[in-house]
């Protein structure tokens, strides 16, 4: 059963945006709902864009023709969203080994809800990849990219509805579904980055009020004009051709 929200929180989880209005003016802005976020952030979590612009939100499109843009993670509903709080690695939110993705959580909060990302442009490659993410500037060794977002789902736990765009969310139990972040449909500029087997840019998850975030950093100095791109990992290439930029480069 859903938590009792304060009442701006149920009209942005309500999509009532005459309610969410007619509250703007006398509602606390800096008051959290029980999962521990803000109107603001909560709008962005649940894809409300007209209520997180009036929140103050650059809800801007990356590039140009980018119609279904996301700033991070979203989901379809609050009980999504309150189901997906409850997924996260035990050993992540309370042990030592977890203080890293906490960490990261704690620090790169504003960057992830923003929708902050490195400078870039989505350039066509070639027929076989497609687009492809390259910076528009140079960037340091280790800089902070952006955030993989898309829409949280569920999946089988065959993946057989898994497309080229999703990335399994880490759960604490083996289940019969997976739990994915897909953006094939939404998302922003990182799902165009292609697979190289010399990456020039790591993922991380962050921990974050229970939910966990995918980060990505730079491996090494990226020049201006490079694209940008990742390791895939070796169950995106189970049941695909395996493609490569370097293979592409033979």
């Amino acid at each position: 059963m859903q938590k009792k929200l304060p009442l701006i929180h149920q009209a942005i989880a309500d999509n009532d945006l005459s309610a969410f209005e007619a509250l703007l003016d006398r509602a606390d802005l800096e008051e959290r709902d029980p999962l521990g976020f803000t109107p603001r952030e909560l709008s962005v979590l649940l894809g409300r864009r007209d209520c997180a612009t009036r929140l103050g939100q650059d809800w801007h499109a990356p590039f140009e023709g980018t119609e279904h843009y996301l700033p991070c993670m979203c989901f379809r509903s609050y009980e999504d969203l309150e189901e997906g709080t409850r997924l996260a690695p035990l050993w992540m939110q309370y042990t030592p080994l977890g203080k890293d993705a906490r960490t990261l959580g704690e620090r790169y909060r504003e960057a992830v809800f923003s929708g902050f990302a490195t400078p870039s442009e989505v350039l066509w490659v070639d027929p076989t990849v497609g687009y492809g993410r390259f910076a528009q500037s140079s960037i340091p060794e280790g800089a902070y990219i952006g955030n993989y977002s898309g829409v949280f789902r569920k999946g089988d736990a065959k993946a057989t509805d898994c497309n080229s765009y999703c990335f399994e969310y880490p759960c604490r139990f083996y289940r019969r579904e997976l739990f994915m972040v897909d953006s094939q449909d939404w998302g922003n500029e990182t799902r165009f980055m292609n697979h190289s087997d010399s990456p020039n840019i790591r993922y991380d998850y962050a921990l974050d009020r229970g939910l966990l975030h995918l980060l990505f950093f730079a491996t090494r100095p990226i020049a201006e004009g490079e694209q940008m791109t990742i390791d895939y990992g070796p169950d995106f290439w189970r049941n695909r051709r395996k493609v490569s930029l370097e293979s592409l480069s033979c």
